[in-house]
């Protein structure tokens, strides 16, 4: 009986962890993207938020942004964590040359999807990019972004739209 009760307790604990780090991962959102900067804010870059209290280990992770049939990847760097309501900036490499948008994908370390938008057209070069506002805003429609002025590393707002 009592190795059975082990296996259960050991059960209970492997499901508690999964659930926690499923929860933690579902925190953290894409929540701006430039495609097209100015010159003075080359190259591409996206913005991960996390939306929860704690902390997010988002070690070995990738954001890839798909133009069909161009793709391009920026993983996040090993000991790569996002505080609580904080915001993490990648870049992209500065000699990507690609059509003028695209679909920005967020995937865990173990390869699957945790965020995703939806095909977002940026061409003008100016100092706006797609943002979710407000920050983290995820009710699964497009409705959720507005192209706005950007805020790479700080809170979206529409004060300047």
């Amino acid at each position: 009986m009592s190795a059975i009760r082990s296996s259960m307790v050991a059960l209970a604990f492997i499901l508690g962890v999964t659930a926690l780090t499923f929860g933690a991962a579902a925190s953290v959102t894409i929540n701006e993207a430039d495609f097209s900067p100015t010159e003075d804010y080359m190259p591409i870059w996206v913005e991960l938020y996390n939306t929860a209290n704690d902390a997010v280990d988002i070690s070995g992770w990738l954001v890839q942004i798909i133009d069909p049939p161009w793709i391009g990847n920026m993983p996040v760097p090993p000991g790569t964590a996002i505080q609580g309501y904080d915001y993490l900036v990648l870049y992209g490499d500065a000699r990507w040359v690609h059509g003028s948008g695209g679909v920005v994908i967020l995937k865990n370390a173990a390869g699957l999807e945790v965020d995703r938008t939806p095909l977002l057209e940026d061409n003008r070069s100016d100092e706006f990019t797609w943002s979710r506002y407000p920050d983290g805003k995820d009710t699964g429609r497009r409705s959720d972004w507005a192209y706005i002025r950007a805020t790479r590393g700080f809170q979206n707002s529409n004060l300047y739209a």
